[in-house]
């Protein structure tokens, strides 16, 4: 097939998927990122898929970035190895992500002891300094 019908056919597909909905968290994603594959995430993901055929030299080395045999370069291949990575760890991980932690007081050792021993310290520091400032500059 002629080049110039490759190219026809995958302005066609970039035309009829629309925006890509990002499945993971966006988080980690820089808003050039997130607008890179919101526009080429599906026209990404058919590269990879070997749905499309590559075009471009620049296409042929994201697809081998893509199926893990090179390791990305440009901002494209970093950008799906990147969403891919992430999706991967929230399939892994699942709502662990997510979670807040929360502060559990056992009586054991306080926030009030900690802001306790946290004043005395200050005013043992402030204390030490005091002291040693007279003995550097005491006169005979």
């Amino acid at each position: 097939m002629p080049q110039s019908d490759l190219k026809k056919i995958h302005l066609k597909f970039l035309k009829e998927q629309g925006p890509f909905t990002i499945a993971c968290n966006h988080i980690i994603f820089s808003n050039e990122e997130i607008s890179l594959l919101q526009k080429y995430g599906h026209w990404f993901r058919a590269l990879e898929n070997g749905e499309l055929p590559p075009i471009t030299e620049k296409q042929r080395l994201f697809v081998e970035v893509a199926s893990g045999k090179k390791t990305p370069v440009s901002f494209e291949e970093y950008t799906w190895f990147k969403y891919k990575a992430r999706l991967r760890i929230e399939e892994q991980k699942g709502d662990i992500l997510y979670r807040t932690p929360t502060y559990i007081e056992n009586g054991f050792y306080t926030r009030d002891d900690y802001n306790k021993q946290k004043k005395q310290m200050s005013r043992l520091t402030w204390a030490n300094t005091k002291v040693a400032a007279q003995l550097k500059f005491k006169t005979k």
